[in-house]
């Protein structure tokens, strides 16, 4: 979507449309939930929060690109999901594994951003984006709070968590239509 809008390209807005149809209308179940794999056509493997929150954004640059207000609609969807099924009541923040899956030792909230960014500083950010979009200061609070609950990390080692400053960024400055 992203590539689509930079260079003015309707088949890269097409095929970002038809990827997030595919995600949303193969892999999410009845209640919302977006699963990780197909089996006999049906979804499994319940997702984690990285899968949640990557969908959740690439749904906001497809509204962003295109103004598809079912990729709105969706990114919303999987908010409120993700605040039902691994938000960290106490703390703020995120567990990297649903509420509702198999039992680990212990819940995981990751605070490092490797290769690949955290859902928790990927989330955060959505948050932000979703909140100045849809005018709801609840989503922005959200956001503020995951922030806050990793604000240890991002004294003492920020770049440990370099997507989550993006978060920051956003959070503390302007939010401008491009």
């Amino acid at each position: 979507a992203r590539a689509g809008r930079a260079w003015c390209d309707e088949r890269y807005l097409g095929i970002a449309q038809r990827a997030l149809a595919v995600l949303r209308t193969r892999l999410v179940d009845a209640d919302g939930r977006l699963h990780r794999t197909l089996s006999g056509g049906a979804p499994r493997h319940s997702g984690m929060l990285d899968d949640h929150a990557a969908v959740c954004a690439a749904a906001i640059d497809v509204f962003e690109a295109t103004g598809d207000a079912t990729a709105i609609a969706f990114s919303a969807e999987l908010a409120r999901v993700v605040e039902a099924h691994f938000a960290d009541d106490a703390r703020g923040g995120w567990f990297s594994t649903p509420d509702d899956g198999e039992a680990p030792l212990a819940r995981m909230k990751e605070t490092h951003d490797g290769s690949e960014p955290l859902g928790a500083s990927l989330h955060a950010l959505s948050l932000v984006r979703l909140s100045a979009l849809l005018g709801d200061v609840a989503l922005r609070q959200r956001a503020e709070r995951a922030v806050q609950s990793v604000g240890q990390v991002l004294n003492h080692a920020p770049l440990a968590m370099s997507e989550m400053l993006l978060a920051v960024e956003a959070l503390h400055g302007a939010t401008r239509e491009a």
